[in-house]
């Protein structure tokens, strides 16, 4: 039985609070402690279960995410390192990551608490900053992009693969993704649809490139590649899921492969990957 919940809400929501003040109440009827992050100060009613950084990511058997996919990506860059499991509750549009919407949760909740659910397990990728000798390493769940930040302008990218040249191209970014960032950014750029489920496998996405021979590429997940961006005038960052960004110097190489992380997103019990494509694409509509 899980005793120990977490809530991540989207603070400038109203209906987020509400979900997150049903979830309080929730919690007091069955003798659950609930805890929330120190960003919501100043909500009346919650202040007595806000809790200090360390103890909202060690303590909570389960997460529970009130937003969109945005949300979810939040929370669960906190909690990736424990890989505990992730409800989403959905709040904003798409909702590929919050399965579960606002009008039906409390049907599920009950049964999740009590271990009666399946959950995804999805990778998490690296992206290692090689920079005057010393390395940094970041982690993302949905993708990683660089691209120019200032300017209309292309940047010429030199891609490594393992070590040996896999392409040069100009363009205006460069998209790595993880099958479930797959309906991101990636798909708007002209990236296929992975199913969620792999985690054997990354995705190279060039952003509009000045060639029409350099398509989407689907790596496996422990194959290392390298990339490197020549000339330009500098002004370039790379983003880690929407949420982080860092900024890129020229002579910076850039390496992206697999990581020992997972996060687990607990699962619809009536809804599947492909239905919410059917939905969200209206396909054979």
């Amino acid at each position: 039985m899980i005793q120990t919940l977490a809530v991540k809400y989207r603070t400038d929501d109203k209906g987020a609070l509400a979900v997150a003040k049903e979830l309080s109440a929730f919690s007091k009827t069955n003798g659950l402690r609930l805890l929330f992050s120190e960003d919501v100060k100043g909500e009346a009613g919650l202040e007595n279960l806000i809790v200090d950084a360390d103890a909202f990511t060690a303590e909570p058997e389960l997460a529970i995410a009130v937003g969109g996919d945005g949300t979810f990506l939040h929370t669960a860059r906190i909690f990736a390192k424990r890989s505990i499991p992730i409800m989403g509750i959905n709040r904003g549009r798409l909702g590929f990551l919050t399965g579960f919407s606002h009008d039906e949760y409390m049907k599920y909740l009950p049964d999740i608490l009590k271990g009666n659910f399946l959950s995804s397990p999805r990778a998490v990728l690296s992206a290692t900053i090689l920079r005057n000798g010393k390395e940094e390493k970041f982690y993302f769940i949905n993708d990683a992009v660089l691209y120019r930040a200032s300017f209309v302008r292309t940047v010429s990218f030199i891609l490594e693969l393992d070590g040996e040249l896999l392409s040069k191209y100009v363009g205006d970014g460069l998209i790595v993704s993880t099958a479930t960032g797959s309906t991101a950014y990636s798909l708007s750029a002209g990236g296929p649809i992975l199913a969620p489920q792999l985690q054997d496998v990354f995705l190279l996405t060039p952003v509009c490139p000045h060639s029409l021979k350099m398509r989407p590429l689907v790596l496996p997940v422990s194959a290392v590649l390298k990339a490197r961006v020549e000339g330009g005038d500098g002004n370039l960052l790379l983003t880690m899921d929407g949420q982080q960004a860092i900024k890129i110097d020229e002579a910076d190489e850039i390496l992206f492969n697999g990581s020992e992380r997972k996060i687990n997103i607990v699962s619809h019990p009536e809804k599947k990957f492909y239905n919410i494509l059917r939905e969200k694409f209206s396909w054979g509509g």
